[in-house]
């Protein structure tokens, strides 16, 4: 474990390693994946089996690189049948296969799929993707301290019926790569107090209320797992950083279905509800005045993103208006954040 002083240098500093070759960069790569797809995707298990598969992409000098790996579902509310029809993945590479490529040093790495049917040419479904894609690098804008994605245009090939499928995606980086660029620990762990909390996490708070999410918890995981829910914990006692995954459960996305956590009094996951903890005024002033100093970058982001159609970049844009308003009216902002903590 790394001492205190470690801690306290890499939080709110500039991040002691750079992200790998893979997410350094967000032009779209072209892969394409061989695998039993429709096995996985009727897979509902608690424990899903692990397929053996292909995956293959060319690099900028035109040589093609092909990896042997394992591919599993992955998830839980995307699992369900009345969710997605095809559920996100865990890719599994051999540390050794990926050496001196672009994929380097990865090991693990979870893949966001287009959640509908693998011949789906749905544009709703295929902006939800790039919806939650945003989310990620909303809050990259915002600190480094947050989790690297990478856009996918994937070539999907089903081993047993030789039927060939494009769709979109993108990868987060893995837990352990993360934790390398910052230079600190993944710490497990069944809750924590909000005592103990680094102060950054409001910056956190913030986000999820940006985004309409209630899908999380910073102290605590679900009944049986370890902390937190949908949250990295990071970092040692007395401070612990959360870093935020998962936002399709979330009004920014707003994906068919979506319900907002339950005993909230909300019914919309368009509906925002603050659920930071309470802190010092301060500590609040700082981390609005992050989100304010980015706002046009973000919305630069939302304007940028070439793969999502018009009609979903105007309501995400007026999504993010309303948090803004909320920011800069000052009764509102005490009504609806500062008076709402916990």
């Amino acid at each position: 474990m790394r001492g205190l002083v470690s801690l306290s240098l890499w939080i709110g500093a500039v991040s002691l390693c750079h992200a790998d070759p893979l997410f350094e960069s967000h032009v779209p790569l072209n892969i394409r994946l061989e695998a039993p797809l429709q096995s996985m995707a009727r897979d509902r298990a608690s424990e899903p089996q692990e397929h053996a598969g292909s995956f293959s992409y060319t690099e900028a000098d035109g040589t093609l690189v092909r990896f042997a790996i394992l591919v599993r579902p992955r998830g839980k509310n995307r699992r369900l049948r009345e969710v997605c029809q095809f559920p996100p993945l865990r890719l599994n590479f051999k540390k050794g296969e990926v050496k001196g490529t672009l994929f380097k040093k990865q090991d693990k790495l979870k893949l966001v799929t287009h959640c509908a049917s693998m011949a789906s040419k749905s544009t709703r479904a295929s902006d939800h993707l790039w919806l939650e894609y945003l989310a990620y690098r909303i809050y990259n804008q915002i600190t480094d301290k947050s989790f690297r994605v990478r856009p996918l245009v994937i070539s999907y090939l089903d081993t047993k019926s030789q039927r060939e499928y494009a769709q979109p995606g993108f990868l987060i980086e893995s837990n352990e790569r993360l934790a390398h660029r910052l230079d600190t620990n993944v710490f497990e762990q069944n809750a924590i107090h909000p005592r103990e909390l680094h102060d950054d996490s409001q910056l956190v708070e913030l986000l999820q209320y940006l985004l309409g999410n209630t899908d999380f918890s910073l102290i605590r995981g679900p009944q049986g797992d370890r902390c937190c829910h949908n949250m990295l914990l990071m970092g040692e006692t007395p401070q612990f950083l959360p870093v935020p995954y998962d936002f399709d459960i979330t009004g920014f996305v707003n994906r068919p279905g979506s319900v907002p956590a339950e005993g909230l009094g909300i019914r919309r996951v368009t509906q925002r509800i603050y659920r930071g903890f309470c802190r010092e005024p301060a500590l609040l002033e700082q981390a609005v005045a992050r989100y304010v100093d980015e706002r046009v970058a973000i919305v630069t982001l939302i304007e940028e993103q070439a793969t999502l159609s018009d009609s979903s970049k105007s309501k995400a844009r007026k999504f993010l208006d309303r948090f803004y308003d909320t920011l800069g009216n000052p009764k509102d902002f005490e009504r609806r954040i500062v008076k709402r903590c916990r």
